[in-house]
């Protein structure tokens, strides 16, 4: 079965069992999926890491029709940085990259509401699917000359030790993933934008952190 970027991105990125996300940074990962299939198609091109649509005619694919369309019609031209996180975070895209999976009959969608919010479980259909596409990889891997797009943007996203085993070490497999992400334009700036969000969410957290502590030990006194 030939699967997209986006598709074989999404079967490693949620847990085979429990259906949870593995993925760090998962909407993030997964939009850099979809940028990666949309500018393979030439669809997009990207210069001084801009985006710019070639074409915002409709592909009869929801969800890339939105993101050409959202990216194509914006009054100016934006960065990839400035992208991967307003689509990661928009609630109509996330809701149309989940109804893709479904209606491609690759995952059930298990919803539920916490706290008014709705978070999500992926169970995959035929999970034989998953484990030829990590067979796959890994004797792609194997050849020493890595090539599948999809590995430049597993590392990004700590998904690489997915495809360790007793023939590939940890060392291997990133080498492999980092040696594909150089080579491809779109993986290698969605490597740079999650890992400038991380940085971004780690100072948030210590913020408050420090902040819980200030208010804590005014209690104190």
């Amino acid at each position: 079965m030939n699967l997209t970027t986006f598709e074989n991105y999404m079967l490693l990125s949620v847990h085979p069992n429990s259906g949870k996300p593995m993925a760090g940074m998962f909407y993030h990962g997964l939009v850099g999926a979809l940028l990666t299939d949309v500018h393979k198609a030439e669809r997009l091109q990207i210069g001084n890491e801009f985006l710019v649509v070639n074409d915002t005619s409709s592909v009869d694919i929801p969800v890339v029709d939105f993101l050409l369309h959202k990216i194509g019609t914006f009054k100016e031209y934006k960065k990839i940085s400035y992208w991967i996180p307003q689509l990661a975070t928009n609630k109509v895209f996330k809701k149309l990259m989940i109804e893709y999976m479904a209606e491609k009959k690759l995952m059930r969608i298990d919803r539920k509401t916490f706290l008014g919010y709705p978070t999500y479980r992926f169970f995959m259909i035929d999970i034989s699917i998953r484990k030829t596409l990590v067979h796959t990889l890994r004797e792609n891997i194997k050849s020493e000359k890595p090539e599948y797009l999809l590995l430049g943007l597993l590392v990004s996203t700590n998904l690489d030790s997915l495809l360790t085993s007793n023939t590939l070490t940890a060392k291997q497999v990133k080498q492999a993933c980092v040696t594909v992400q150089n080579k491809n334009i779109v993986a290698s700036l969605v490597a740079k934008v999650i890992h400038k969000q991380k940085l971004i969410d780690l100072w948030i957290a210590i913020f408050i952190l420090f902040w819980v502590l200030l208010i804590f030990m005014g209690a104190q006194k």
